[in-house]
């Protein structure tokens, strides 16, 4: 099962796209894996156009996708992925505070609008659009950019295009309430991710929130359909495929994040990348 790491992703690309635009895209060629995505947030505005069919959930809503459909998620919004098909993906995270500084200035700037979850965009596009090939085609380009040949000015562009062109098709609004016991799944993942490195019990995470353990628990699976531990682990091997890309050793690695056991950290990496991690120490080999 492929997944999407976010948290690799954005530390690995970070380094090089600070202008506005990280593109996403397959680091392997392997159309015959699913898309599986769990639940996360960032700052960014999130564009992917999905090559099959699956499941997304923004907040506490569930939306089904088919393929060639585009997918919409706003800064900040509690987001996730779970493919039903095999098929591949592309798409770019959008930084709208560094695509025009000068614009949040004003107090009725559209883009402070975006950026605050206060309009109402559409979170899904379909090929009916009359605009879709547009769309289909700004995503792609975005995916495949790259600072070293693609001129800022057609960069930022193509994202004010895509931008303008989705914000027609939405409304300003009111900035969306978050259903308190979601916001506390939310604190939960962000103590997980102070914390992923030490020792961490489930009673600690839901002590954290302030709920009983049971509750905690049930609200957790609900909106991520993962077990906080799960998760946990989920978030430790993500940053762990970083620590291996940056020369750090498999045992250094394990430790680093939050590992008492090397075999067993072996193990959990083996079932979620399908390899294991001495393979992607040799990656560059």
């Amino acid at each position: 099962m492929i997944k999407l790491q976010y948290t690799f992703c954005e530390k690995m690309n970070r380094e090089h796209y600070y202008d506005c635009l990280i593109p996403i895209s397959r680091t392997e060629d392997k159309p015959d894996e699913l898309l599986s995505v769990p639940m996360h947030w960032h700052p960014e505005l999130e564009v992917i156009v999905c090559e099959a069919a699956g499941e997304f959930r923004v907040e506490d809503r569930t939306y089904q996708y088919k393929p060639g459909d585009i997918l919409f998620a706003l800064p900040n919004s509690f987001h996730g992925y779970a493919g039903k098909q095999a098929g591949s993906y592309y798409g770019a995270l959008i930084d709208l505070e560094k695509v025009d500084p000068k614009s949040f200035d004003q107090s009725d700037s559209e883009l402070r609008q975006l950026f605050n979850n206060e309009h109402d965009i559409p979170v899904l596009i379909n090929d009916k659009d009359p605009d879709y090939a547009t769309f289909v085609s700004i995503v792609r380009e975005l995916s495949e950019a790259d600072g070293s040949y693609m001129p800022k000015l057609r960069k930022k562009g193509l994202i004010f295009l895509l931008l303008s062109s989705l914000m027609s098709r939405g409304k300003p609004g009111q900035a969306f309430r978050r259903p308190p016991y979601l916001q506390s799944v939310i604190d939960a993942i962000g103590y997980m991710e102070d914390h992923y490195d030490e020792k961490i019990a489930t009673d600690d995470i839901s002590t954290f929130v302030q709920l009983s353990k049971y509750h905690f628990i049930h609200n957790f699976k609900k909106y991520t359909n993962m077990s906080p531990i799960d998760y946990l682990i989920v978030m430790r091997l993500t940053n762990a495929y970083y620590f291996l890309r940056h020369s750090y050793s498999v045992t250094e690695t394990s430790a680093l994040c939050g590992f008492n056991s090397l075999s067993y950290f072996i193990l959990k990496f083996k079932e979620l990348y399908g390899y294991t991690p001495h393979k992607v120490t040799k990656f560059d080999d």
